[in-house]
């Protein structure tokens, strides 16, 4: 991105910080674009929780993928008193039904390049990791990973899309009537690309916000969404995915009829 960056610069012939994001924070790139897509999985799965009358302290999770999303993920729900019993990846999958020791496994996987083996759990078949009686899944890896099959034995009460897409459009009616909450992509894993714009504002601004700042907005901006959404959805009496294109679209409408006669 910073390549992206100095070659647009050079073109225009002046600088044009604010042209990407994702930049390193020498040249203008945001603290906390690190990990801000698994914050605002985590701000979503606790409002989920709230609104369920769920614990989070004590509640179990799984997680396919431990990458740029599902890694981080993992410490903050454990952090969040949750117990992560389970974590698969493109090698396959590990359980342990007391909880995976998240710092451990990070090493494990730095070491290795993979969940598999590792001595503090016992190897699953990948598929297997659906089905586990737990209160959150979450896939934070490949889209279409929820199926029919997967969506009649999906063992948690909520389902959190970190991954784009990772529900096919069949399996949404078998989840909806199963009674599993599904928090949508489109509002779960938004945190990466609010702390874009947050990166875009403060390239436009030139001036750098704390580490605080950044945290804090982009609680915030998390929350404001999922509760608008469940506020739709409780109105409308449609899961939160219908939910949110309803608040989408009505935002595009709003501001179409605003601007008048253009466009």
């Amino acid at each position: 991105m910073a390549w992206l960056m100095d070659t647009l610069s050079m073109i225009r012939g002046a600088a044009m910080p604010d042209s990407v994001t994702g930049k390193p924070l020498s040249i203008g790139g945001t603290r906390g674009h690190s990990g801000a897509t698994s914050t605002g999985v985590l701000v979503c799965a606790r409002a989920a929780f709230r609104e369920l009358e769920l614990p989070m302290a004590g509640s179990r999770a799984v997680i396919q993928g431990f990458g740029k999303v599902g890694g981080p993920l993992g410490f903050l729900l454990s952090s969040a008193g949750m117990r992560v019993i389970a974590v698969a990846d493109v090698n396959g999958a590990i359980h342990n039904p007391a909880g995976l020791d998240q710092a451990a496994l990070s090493e494990h996987v730095a070491a290795t390049g993979t969940v598999v083996g590792f001595p503090l759990s016992e190897p699953m078949d990948g598929s297997d990791l659906w089905s586990l009686d737990c209160e959150l899944a979450v896939p934070a890896a490949l889209d279409g990973v929820i199926t029919d099959e997967v969506a009649a034995r999906l063992g948690a009460k909520v389902l959190v899309e970190a991954a784009n897409g990772p529900t096919t459009p069949s399996a949404d009616p078998i989840l909806e009537g199963r009674g599993v909450l599904v928090v949508p992509d489109i509002v779960a894993n938004a945190g990466g690309v609010t702390a874009s714009y947050f990166e875009w504002a403060q390239s436009r601004q030139g001036f750098a916000w704390d580490d605080q700042l950044v945290a804090t907005r982009l609680r915030s901006f998390m929350e404001d969404a999922f509760t608008e959404v469940w506020a739709k959805g409780e109105a409308l009496h449609v899961p939160l995915r219908r939910a949110a294109h309803a608040v989408a679209l009505t935002r595009v409408a709003d501001a179409i009829a605003a601007r008048g006669l253009f466009p």
